[in-house]
């Protein structure tokens, strides 16, 4: 027998970013920092148990070059 359920979640987060030209106004570096939590977590359950918890701190980064072509 199966069960299905809705869990409700919400996702604060802080992002911050920064960029640095290469010499040129058309070429730039950058990276970004994205840190958030899920608040509440969801629990999932498996024959009256928890089996597992979704949520708690995420962490993402990104690494980008970006080129001006106009």
């Amino acid at each position: 027998m199966s069960a299905g359920g809705d869990g409700w979640t919400s996702l604060p987060f802080v992002n911050a970013s920064a960029n640095q030209s290469l010499g040129t106004p058309y070429v730039r570096v950058g990276v970004q920092l994205l840190v958030g939590t899920a608040a509440p977590a969801v629990a999932i359950g498996f024959a009256g148990r928890q089996g597992a918890k979704w949520g708690g701190v995420l962490v993402g980064s990104a690494l980008g070059l970006e080129v001006e072509a106009y």
